[in-house]
């Protein structure tokens, strides 16, 4: 094998081919160096591009979540504001008052003419509609098979304003001996009343309770646990 007289490098120098053959080899070497970094740094940034992606994709679930609970408290907020306001101004009907009506001009030797008389009153801010009442009474006494009476309301109750009353007189014939009983408190009369109206919204509400009393004069003092209101 022939020695060489001169290193490689020095020969390249003298030889223009082997010279460009070396620069060659060199800008390749670099080129190949430069695309790999290039390759490296194109899939980090699709790395970073995915996870900046998914991060906003996140971050815009948890906003719209976010907005959503937000809008669902606000609307609630709204319904409780509403129903406050509805509870403040609707009309509330309750009982004022409930008596006995005598009408001798009715009597016959049998019975009497007697009636009830049931006041009611609008402790609202805005009037009560389109109001029905229907009214019983019971008589109760031990030497007396009770007595039951269905009466109707008067026509009068179509409307009452805030802080007005309204009164149903309901009119009947009561069996003479039953009428005296009361009258001398041998007999206790119970009256059941039931009244259903609507506020300015047309929502509708109830309104029952029982009273009782003795003798034909007192004023009707409700039972404890019977009044009911929605």
């Amino acid at each position: 094998m022939k020695e060489l007289s001169e290193p490689i490098w020095q020969a390249t120098l003298h030889d223009p081919v082997a010279f460009f053959t070396a620069c060659l080899v060199v800008v390749t070497g670099g080129l190949w160096v430069f695309t790999a970094r290039l390759w490296r740094a194109t899939v980090n940034m699709g790395s970073d591009a995915k996870e900046i992606a998914q991060a906003q994709g996140e971050k815009m679930e948890r906003s719209i979540a976010e907005a959503a609970t937000a809008a669902k408290a606000m609307e609630r907020q709204n319904d409780i504001a509403a129903d406050t306001a509805h509870a403040e101004l609707r009309a509330y009907l309750d009982f004022d008052g409930v008596r006995f009506l005598r009408d001798e001009e009715l009597d016959t030797p049998e019975e009497v003419g007697a009636g009830i008389s049931i006041t009611l009153k609008n402790y609202g801010k805005t009037p009560a509609n389109r109001i029905t009442m229907e009214t019983t009474y019971l008589v109760v006494a031990e030497h007396l098979d009770a007595h039951k009476v269905a009466f109707d309301a008067d026509k009068q109750f179509s409307y009452i304003m805030p802080s007005d009353h309204a009164t149903s007189h309901g009119r009947f014939m009561m069996p003479r001996m039953i009428w005296e009983a009361i009258n001398l408190r041998l007999a206790q009369v119970r009256v059941s009343a039931e009244v259903n109206y609507v506020d300015y919204l047309n929502d509708p509400h109830s309104l029952e309770c029982v009273f009782e009393n003795h003798g034909v004069t007192e004023e009707f003092g409700f039972i404890a646990g019977t009044r009911k209101a929605a």
